[in-house]
């Protein structure tokens, strides 16, 4: 069987446009924990369906390794 595409990780603009917040508040939710989020590197990278859940209530976050 083969493997669904994943679709692109967000960057912290990405993450605001779409919860329609300022990139500040993404960057201090995630540097609070609050919003599920990985770093690649010294960038901040955000799953959409996992910050698509976050939105909708799913608040038990799981911190993606780094």
């Amino acid at each position: 069987q083969m493997m669904q595409p994943h679709e692109p990780l967000w960057t912290a603009a990405e993450v605001a446009a779409y919860l329609r917040v300022s990139r500040k508040s993404v960057y201090n939710w995630a540097e609070a924990g609050t919003i599920p989020h990985c770093k690649v590197g010294a960038l901040l990278r955000f799953v959409p369906a996992a910050v698509r859940a976050w939105a909708e209530g799913d608040r038990p976050v799981l911190r993606v390794a780094r």
